[in-house]
């Protein structure tokens, strides 16, 4: 057996899901797993092939799960730990890690969760919504930045003129106002570990409370980088639509004349707010030239 066989053979039983008690399940396809591990796998005086290889298989899989915890603290509070814990294991069979990084392991979990045909006990929507606000979290956190227009420059835009958003700025729709949600439980996440199990019951019910006052409500979000922070900015729709045009590659004059054909506003007071739009997202760098440099 070469050793990229070996690799391999390890490898398809490491990605296995571990049993119910947190332990390497005995049978894979039909077979028995200890014989498989016999043979590729010595043991040794302490422990046997099928033990060693557990080891792996364990490590593997509390590393992955721990991962998604961190990555998407949002949901884990909505489904409770085991539930999450569970979705994530479904979600990683579906769709397991396949890159060097697992920084992208989550970047299908909402699509995934789009299509999940099991109830859920919080609404599907809420929970999309959650997993869109997170993982756009992530990638505004890890995408590049590159020069932003300066004012001179965008005062000088034309209609003509094509312009390109950040790369770490996401834009998203979400139906349930779920961003002040997300930012109370990121921020809980980065607090210091509390003893007191009153302090996470209180928590806990709160989350509830949260929940429970949820109304449907469109809202529009910047989610951008500054200062090595991630931040979430809440936008018009028009000034929203005028920014999703932009990213589509459209030119300015095109962007302003799609979001007005949709606009609530007559085109006097979306003439007063164009303005300030853009100065606001000068300020925060958002717009850069199509070329990137």
């Amino acid at each position: 057996m070469t050793l990229l066989e070996t690799q391999r053979r390890m490898l398809t039983v490491v990605k296995q899901p571990l049993n119910s008690n947190y332990g390497m399940r005995s049978r894979m396809a039909g077979k028995r797993v200890a014989a498989e591990a016999e043979a590729f796998i010595k043991p040794n005086d302490r422990l046997t092939s099928f033990e060693r290889l557990e080891i792996y298989n364990r490590q593997y899989w509390f590393r992955l799960l721990s991962s998604m915890s961190e990555d998407f603290p949002g949901i884990e509070a909505l489904l409770g730990d085991r539930a999450f814990e569970k979705l994530s294991i479904e979600y990683l069979v579906a769709h397991p890690s396949g890159s060097f990084t697992l920084r992208n392991l989550g970047s299908h979990l909402a699509e995934w969760l789009a299509s999940y045909e099991r109830p859920l006990p919080i609404d599907r929507e809420i929970l999309l919504d959650v997993a869109r606000l997170e993982w756009a979290h992530i990638e505004a956190f890890d995408n590049a930045e590159t020069p932003p227009l300066t004012p001179r420059e965008c005062a000088g835009l034309q209609e003509s003129s094509r312009v390109s958003l950040q790369p770490h700025l996401r834009l998203l729709k979400l139906r349930y106002p779920v961003d002040n949600f997300v930012v109370a439980i990121h921020r809980e996440q980065d607090e210091p570990e509390m003893a007191s199990n009153a302090v996470v019951s209180r928590k806990r019910g709160n989350r509830k409370k949260h929940l429970q006052k949820l109304q449907r409500e469109e809202v529009f979000l910047g989610v951008h980088r500054m200062d090595e922070s991630v931040y979430y900015k809440r936008l018009d729709r028009d000034a929203f639509a005028i920014l999703q045009s932009l990213e589509a590659g459209n030119t300015l004059g095109d962007a302003l004349e799609t979001a007005l054909a949709t606009s609530e506003s007559d085109e006097q007071a979306f003439a007063e707010n164009l303005n300030g739009w853009f100065q606001i997202w000068g300020q925060l760098g958002w717009l850069t030239n199509p070329s990137g440099v």
